[in-house]
């Protein structure tokens, strides 16, 4: 089984960029299945990254449940 994980950031300077979207999927390598995915964004207010990662700051701010 593998634990994967993903982000999302606003680019590729971690002095002036910030991580916008966390992602992790469970994968279960004997049934070839995804058994769980989860992701969540981070509020942002510039996202220069947008063009790469189609984030858009709004939806960042938007209510999460």
């Amino acid at each position: 089984m593998y634990l994967i994980f993903d982000t999302e950031t606003t680019g590729l300077d971690p002095e002036l960029d910030q991580v916008l979207e966390v992602g992790a999927i469970l994968f279960s390598v004997s049934q070839r299945a995804v058994l769980a995915q989860l992701s969540f964004l981070l509020p942002v207010e510039d996202n220069a990254a947008q063009a790469l990662n189609g984030i858009s700051p709004v939806a960042t701010q938007a209510a999460q449940p």
